[in-house]
């Protein structure tokens, strides 16, 4: 009889402090928060989407001005992300960049 008081007792504990311990420790869980995709990675999505609008204007499924207004709106972003990856808080860009190609 006692042994299942302790038993219990210890199972409770337990249980307890499974449930209570992420709430003490709430460093861990941001860092388990999934990463938001990177920036290359949001650049070829970017440049997919616009590969997969052009398959759909040939074939038909979208009209001239729909297709037109969403390529124009991907290029955008894929510009808008371009940009992003050359700011210097990414560490991307060269100092020394003149943005010729060197033979």
């Amino acid at each position: 009889m006692i042994a299942a008081i302790v038993f219990g007792i210890a199972l409770t504990a337990l249980v307890s402090w499974y449930v209570v311990e992420p709430l003490l420790s709430p460093a861990e869980a941001v860092a388990e928060v999934e990463n938001p995709p990177d920036l290359e990675e949001r650049y070829r999505d970017a440049l997919r989407a616009i590969l997969d609008l052009e398959a759909d204007y040939e074939t038909g499924k979208l009209s001239r001005s729909d297709y037109e207004s969403a390529v124009r709106r991907m290029k955008l972003r894929a510009a808008e992300i371009l940009r992003e990856m050359d700011s210097p808080e990414n560490g991307l860009t060269a100092s020394d960049d003149t943005g010729r190609i060197e033979p």
